[in-house]
């Protein structure tokens, strides 16, 4: 199996995403000249993480890197690297993915936020609205604040504690053991696709495009 056929959409897997792409006859405006063929070029973009112009011959280039933009927003938009999601450590820049993923694990929410910042304040939005009887993270997310929010929505906190905390809270070894289908989703999924894992977005908002296009194609395969 040649690294084409593992990145061109199967029709089952066109045929669950197609409704949901704009640009046909369904929308106003312009419509695509081929969908299918620009998000198989996209995918491969984002998998191999490569540059427009080394598109392979099975998916010409027809200027896909040329499609219109949403407009402009009016108004002064913030630019500094905190706004899009680059913070400074150890490594140099660097943009933190949090993620909460279902019980098979696939993606079901993300966050971006730059490398320095601490996963705990980020606990309460990624799972905000979302069903669950066990919410299970690692010690980064211990808090006091999270574990309430996790009590008010009827489920089970299955984090570790952390060092300096003075009233410890049991911890389910077995169940929190689980914890490695978010591990799985990261590294053995996610971060095959070379686009994610190494981040040449400016953005937030084209890394976040990023990162939504390879949870869609987990949950399709």
């Amino acid at each position: 199996m040649g690294v084409l056929d593992r990145l061109i959409l199967r029709d089952d897997q066109w045929e669950r995403i197609s409704r949901h792409i704009i640009g046909d006859d369904r929308t106003r405006g312009t419509s695509g000249r081929d969908n299918r063929l620009f998000l198989e070029a996209v995918l491969w973009i984002v998998r191999t993480d490569s540059p427009w112009r080394d598109l392979p011959v099975r998916i010409p280039d027809r200027r896909f890197h040329d499609r219109p933009r949403p407009p402009a927003r009016f108004g002064r938009q913030k630019r500094g690297a905190e706004d899009q999601a680059l913070g400074r450590s150890r490594g140099g820049r660097s943009t933190k993915i949090h993620m909460a993923v279902r019980g098979l694990g696939c993606p079901v929410r993300f966050l971006l936020t730059a490398g320095q910042r601490g996963d705990a304040p980020q606990g309460e939005n990624l799972i905000e609205g979302l069903p669950a009887d066990f919410v299970l993270a690692e010690t980064a997310y211990d808090s006091d604040r999270l574990r309430d929010t996790i009590a008010a929505k009827g489920a089970v906190a299955v984090i570790p504690n952390t060092p300096s905390r003075a009233l410890k809270y049991p911890l389910d070894e077995h169940l929190y053991a689980q914890r490695q289908l978010v591990e799985c989703c990261f590294y053995n999924r996610l971060e095959q696709i070379r686009r994610v894992a190494t981040r040449f977005e400016k953005t937030a908002r084209n890394y976040s495009a990023v990162v939504t296009l390879a949870a869609i194609v987990l949950w399709t395969r």
